[in-house]
């Protein structure tokens, strides 16, 4: 089930699941509403140095193009919106285990990068997967959206939808939706 808005996490729920998962009562502040008896919805800030995204030929995921963050910080921000605002984090390979075990409902993102002119791209995605490389890297394929009608998250600008050629970003912001915290374990998966 989709929510127009995301609900928030106390932040030691967030910090614990770096070293595995939590119970619901530790989770769950009593405030905060779920989506659904499953869980609650929590969105995940993952921030780099640098970025690139280039097309990529056609493959069994369906991915359009390959999403590079080069000098990561890790761990992750995890945010929520209402009533109290809390964030926490988590380290980026729990949150790419996360994302490669829901193959079948992948979480959407909206990139926010600043190009090297000093302009401000967005660009809303689709993640089909996620690992990290020898380099230390995180690397994603992602599927481009035509428009951000399927993001809950409010763009502050039309994404670019043009991106037939490679691109290099400097600042990076990902903003990845679509993550719920079963509140029976505390695992993070789809909503």
């Amino acid at each position: 089930m989709r929510r127009a808005s995301v609900v928030l996490l106390m932040s030691g729920l967030l910090l614990g699941l770096g070293a595995g998962t939590v119970s619901a009562q530790d989770a769950t502040p009593a405030s905060a509403t779920p989506v659904s008896s499953a869980g609650v919805e929590v969105v995940f800030i993952q921030s780099a140095s640098s970025s690139s995204l280039a097309p990529v030929e056609a493959n069994a995921l369906g991915a359009t193009h390959e999403l590079k963050l080069t000098g990561h910080i890790d761990p992750v921000i995890a945010l929520g919106d209402h009533p109290g605002h809390e964030v926490g984090t988590i380290q980026a390979s729990d949150l790419l285990a996360t994302i490669d075990a829901e193959p079948a409902d992948p979480p959407r993102a909206a990139l926010v990068a600043r190009t090297s002119e000093g302009t401000e791209e967005i660009v809303a995605l689709e993640i089909l997967s996620g690992a990290a490389d020898t380099e230390g890297n995180i690397v994603y394929m992602v599927r481009v959206l035509a428009d951000d009608s399927d993001l809950e998250l409010e763009l502050a600008s039309e994404p670019v939808i043009d991106l037939a050629d490679a691109r290099s970003y400097m600042a990076t912001h990902l903003f990845i939706e679509d993550r719920c915290v079963d509140n029976g374990t505390g695992e993070i998966g789809q909503c």
